[in-house]
């Protein structure tokens, strides 16, 4: 009986460790800071965090880095009052790789073509792959899985 024990508990310590494979601290404070550069509407410092050969995948569409860049920029640009917030989660590291998934919310105000003040609030859902390149982490692929619309706060 006592083999089986350790057989089992060399089976769950490793879940144990992460909770829900629930990233070490770094990451969580690294999708702060990309938030932040959202915020920010700073797209320089968001995509330093990206790699040259980074690719976002959605609905099956390959979007490249210098793509994505001009359409993250334009995307900003109406924006005000910007609220943006990244939760990480679901840690998996293989190599020099890191995957985690990533639940995202925005929320910012517009103006449409009569000039009245609108919200945009949105979530997104997906994973991110990183890989460490000169020591540094940096996102490779974001996979877009679901996106949706958020209700608008009530007045």
């Amino acid at each position: 009986m006592t083999r089986w024990k350790h057989i089992f508990l060399a089976a769950i310590l490793p879940a144990l460790a992460l909770p829900n494979g629930g990233p070490p601290k770094e990451w969580q404070r690294l999708y702060d800071k990309i938030s932040a550069t959202i915020v920010a509407k700073d797209v320089r410092a968001y995509m330093a965090e990206l790699d040259k050969g980074f690719v976002n995948i959605k609905n099956g569409k390959r979007t490249s880095y210098s793509e994505y860049e001009k359409s993250f920029r334009d995307f900003l640009k109406p924006f005000s009052h910007i609220k943006a917030h990244a939760m990480a989660s679901n840690y998996r590291k293989a190599g020099n790789e890191v995957r985690l998934d990533y639940h995202y919310t925005f929320s910012g105000e517009y103006r449409d073509k009569e000039g009245t003040p609108k919200i945009l609030r949105f979530f997104e859902d997906g994973t991110d792959t990183w890989r460490k390149v000169n020591g540094h982490y940096l996102q490779v692929i974001e996979d877009v899985k679901k996106q949706g619309l958020l209700p608008a706060p009530k007045a």
